[in-house]
């Protein structure tokens, strides 16, 4: 009943009750069962679980409390190697843990690959870790730390969050920063991103302690935690990190540095959709000018990336032309990666697929499969497979987007890969499948902690293509209207890629109005579509343009202008070889044929 009323039924305090009665001869025990052995008013019980076991310590012989004691800087899990390195005792040691098994203060853990021990509970460590002087701490730290890395030397990989946290508790900083940046990338290149940042973050802490000596390391872990912000869509915070990267090369006065973080942090205004953008590219480019080809080139492409996002493609092209010189230069996987996808997506949008593709080949070895440049150009080389009608090449990459994407916890790509999986099976005629992804492209874009807008867009128009191709007219004009609200009254934030599925819009749009037998309205959307694709060479669109016209004209009976809309929507599908513009082309051809009073008879489709 004393052990109940004290402990309040908590179990550990029960257990830890028990064995510190023992201990001190509070309780007797004979043939298995325990008797007080004093008066209950001359028990003197600590208040908490913590001065239960430090009083259980304070009993221990000096050895065995001084074995515990270093065993828990090492932590709450340590090896016995690592002990008798610190310690230099081997069969004593051997001992002395047996002895606090037998207390059950610690259990032994594992054999294999080598023999570890486990405290029995945490408190356990952390009350015998407290129990040292501070001092007396930071130096087995150290020690530990030490011991590590001579144990083992092959395998340091294995042990770099152990010795970072050791070398930082130790206040070893240039040790630390050393292997909190290593932990940091061991951890980057396993998609646990939030890991990543915690060690970064850590690292900065330190290069703050270090000060001037530790300027350009702070530049380089800026970039790296920057890089992992972005990733998850963080994308103030990456600005922020950039923002620290341009302040240590100004303090450095280091000009090549300072463009590379101001092109760094006009990359993170562009993805976000920021105004800014543009003024910070161009005053990376202004350093450049100092003889900086590394500047000259990411700031290029950026620049050159912004331009075609907002549609000025003759400031584009000179910019990109140049970017295109500079980038066997270059070996940064991360800017590589940028610069393929741009260019590839380029010739995508031109309906070069081909092009696009022999692009995506020439990089494939530099950028190598993971992060961020796989999904950027995974997902640029399934458009274009795509585009060419190599459907299951196309949707074996998808897979590996989607599934990439989920890993990173990335949705800028992700949102963008479930977009184009609900494409490709609309390219298949399967529109239930494809609404199916392409709903989920809508929820990971409004899901997201950033505005993807362009993608729920694109992921509403191809909705509103499955639904029109299923005949349900009013649900698909719902999709379409959504998008012509933005259409037609942007933003200043709204104009990304709004040129590009602009000309979505107006095909699809008219489509319905064709549909609907309103040929007013029918001509008048493929016109703006025609427009918007002839201005930025968007050959598909050009066809798709081309077709609805020849559409209405034959509704018309306008046969003759009919056959020249045609004739040019099929020598342009011909040109880029999709499947579902030529058979659609194709179709209409029939039915102008047909309006002719001729046979119709095709070879092929393809």
């Amino acid at each position: 009943m004393l052990i109940m009323d004290r402990s309040a039924g908590t179990p550990l305090y029960i257990e830890e009750l028990t064995f510190s009665l023992l201990g001190n001869g509070s309780i007797q025990k004979e043939k298995n069962q325990c008797y007080l052995a004093v008066a209950p008013k001359d028990i003197q019980v600590p208040d908490t679980i913590q001065g239960i076991i430090a009083a259980r310590m304070d009993r221990l012989e000096d050895s065995l409390k001084r074995t515990m004691q270093v065993a828990s800087v090492i932590g709450r899990d340590f090896s016995f190697r690592i002990l008798q390195t610190i310690t230099g005792m081997q069969e004593e040691l051997k001992s002395y843990l047996l002895n606090l098994q037998g207390l059950e203060f610690i259990y032994k853990k594992s054999l294999f690959p080598e023999l570890e021990y486990i405290f029995k509970h945490a408190l356990t460590q952390e009350v015998a870790y407290n129990s040292l002087l501070i001092k007396i701490r930071k130096e087995l730290h150290e020690k530990i730390g030490q011991a590590i890395e001579q144990i083992y030397p092959k395998r340091l990989e294995e042990f770099y969050e152990m010795l970072a946290y050791h070398y930082r508790e130790g206040e070893d900083w240039a040790k630390a920063l050393d292997y909190l940046v290593k932990a940091g990338d061991k951890v980057t290149a396993a998609y646990a991103n939030m890991e990543a940042l915690d060690y970064y973050a850590r690292a900065l802490e330190v290069c703050e302690k270090l000060g001037a000596t530790a300027f350009t390391r702070s530049a380089e872990v800026a970039r790296k935690r920057g890089l992992v912000n972005s990733t998850i869509g963080n994308f103030q915070d990456a600005i922020a990190d950039f923002n620290r990267m341009v302040a240590c090369a100004r303090s450095l006065a280091d000009r090549q540095l300072e463009g590379m973080a101001l092109a760094y942090r006009g990359w993170v205004e562009l993805i976000s959709h920021l105004e800014t953008a543009e003024e910070t590219l161009k005053a990376s480019l202004a350093l450049a000018d100092e003889g900086f080809k590394d500047v000259r080139f990411f700031a290029s492409v950026n620049l050159g990336w912004l331009f075609l996002f907002f549609n000025r493609h003759v400031e584009a092209v000179p910019l990109l032309r140049e970017a295109e010189k500079l980038a066997p230069a270059v070996n940064d996987p991360f800017i590589l990666g940028w610069w393929s996808m741009i260019w590839s997506l380029w010739s995508n949008w031109k309906g070069r697929f081909d092009d696009s593709l022999k692009i995506q080949a020439r990089w494939r070895d530099t950028i190598k499969r993971g992060g961020v440049p796989f999904l950027m150009n995974a997902w640029v080389e399934a458009l274009s497979r795509g585009g060419k009608g190599e459907y299951e090449s196309a949707l074996a990459l998808l897979e590996d987007v989607i599934t990439t994407g989920k890993r990173m916890e990335e949705s800028y790509y992700l949102a963008r890969g479930l977009n184009t999986l609900g494409w490709i099976y609309g390219e298949l005629q399967d529109h239930r499948q494809a609404m199916t992804w392409n709903m989920r492209g809508v929820e990971t874009a409004q899901e997201a902690n950033f505005s993807i807008l362009e993608c729920e867009n694109n992921a509403r128009l191809n909705i509103g293509d499955n639904l029109l191709a299923l005949g349900q007219l009013d649900k698909a004009e719902e999709q379409f209207q959504k998008v012509e609200q933005v259409v037609r009254n942007p933003r200043p934030q709204d104009q990304f890629m709004l040129w590009r599925y602009s000309q979505h819009l107006f095909h699809s749009y008219g489509e319905l109005w064709l549909a609907r037998g309103n040929l007013d309205m029918a001509i008048t959307y493929a016109d703006e579509c025609l427009a918007l694709a002839q201005q930025s060479s968007s050959q598909k669109n050009i066809v798709k343009g081309c077709r609805l016209r020849a559409q209405v004209f034959l509704a018309q009976g306008r046969l003759g202008e009919a056959l020249q809309e045609l004739s040019i929507a099929l020598e342009v599908a011909q040109g880029i070889g999709n499947p579902p513009q030529l058979w659609k082309t194709y179709a209409v051809l029939g039915d102008l044929r047909q309006a002719q009073g001729q046979r119709v008879i095709f070879k092929s489709c393809v």
